[in-house]
């Protein structure tokens, strides 16, 4: 496949990847909760650290690393939002990551809903 300059813009850093590694262990429900916690943040800053224990606690997972992948999804959502990058090439770097469909799903449908918000804070 042919990759726009978008995409090849960007391509997931391997620290990225890593960062959200996480996000293919854990059920849907799981990512549903850390986008939103992500969107949160974008709107009102750090999660306070009860919050994010009690949500790793429940996902049964450490708070380091449940922050970290949440502070990559805010990193994407950030990222497509300042190159207003189109779906399909969004698209293709999650394909990437070898998610489940569902969850590459929810992850471009939450860059489509935050895009405005996100281009605020980037500007």
């Amino acid at each position: 496949r042919e990759m726009s300059a978008h995409a090849q813009t960007m391509m997931l850093t391997k620290e990225l990847r890593e960062d959200l590694a996480l996000l293919q262990q854990l059920p849907q429900s799981a990512l549903s909760s850390i986008i939103e916690i992500a969107a949160a943040q974008l709107r009102a800053g750090p999660a306070n650290k009860k919050a994010l224990v009690e949500t790793a606690e429940s996902l049964e997972v450490e708070p380091s690393d449940l922050n970290t992948t949440i502070e990559a999804v805010m990193h994407l959502l950030l990222d497509t939002a300042r190159l207003q990058m189109p779906e399909q090439d969004l698209r293709q770097s999650l394909e990437d990551l070898g998610l489940e469909e569902e969850k590459t799903a929810s992850l471009l449908q939450a860059c489509s809903e935050q895009a405005a918000h996100a281009r605020s804070v980037v500007q």
